[in-house]
């Protein structure tokens, strides 16, 4: 009788065993499937932000802003400037490997909005395999220091990654 017993015991245990080993990788494989996703969202939240590094600084280039005895005029950008400065990146390649620091994988326009309909291409880097696009719009002004006219344009930053 008592040899009996001790096969149903080590059967208990077996399958206890069995149970806890089953719960134990079932909870590993919820944690990776959490944190793949976490590591998937941290990667989202570093590309936005970096988009919105770029798109900070494409802002801030002194050398396209508006400026009126030399003070700068927030959001307004010399559309003269901007057509010099984008030429300037296509045909020189010290300032372009410049800028490319700053901007990296981008691609940086300005479109006329109203009541024109000008387009300016500033910069382009997308020699990156392209996964994916992170465009940032900026409304601006746009200002035609010959004409002494102003209309309205978006500052479209897309970051590559």
């Amino acid at each position: 009788m008592k040899p009996r017993n001790a096969q149903i015991q080590l059967g208990e245990s077996t399958a206890a065993i069995v149970v806890i080993i089953i719960l134990i990788v079932l909870g590993l494989v919820f944690y990776s499937v959490l944190s793949r996703s976490n590591v998937d969202d941290k990667k989202i939240e570093i590309a936005n932000l970096e988009a919105i590094e770029v798109a900070s600084f494409a802002t801030a280039i002194p050398e396209l802003h508006c400026t009126f005895l030399g003070a700068a005029s927030a959001n307004c950008f010399d559309a003269v400037k901007v057509a010099n400065f984008s030429s300037l990146l296509s045909s020189d390649t010290d300032a372009y490997l410049y800028y490319a620091e700053f901007f990296k994988n981008a691609r940086i326009s300005i479109e006329e909005v109203y009541p024109g309909n000008a387009s300016w291409l500033i910069y382009e880097n997308n020699k990156s395999v392209r996964q994916s696009e992170l465009p940032v719009y900026i409304p601006i002004n746009l200002y035609y220091p010959l004409d002494d006219d102003y209309s309205f344009a978006v500052l479209k930053v897309v970051k590559y990654s």
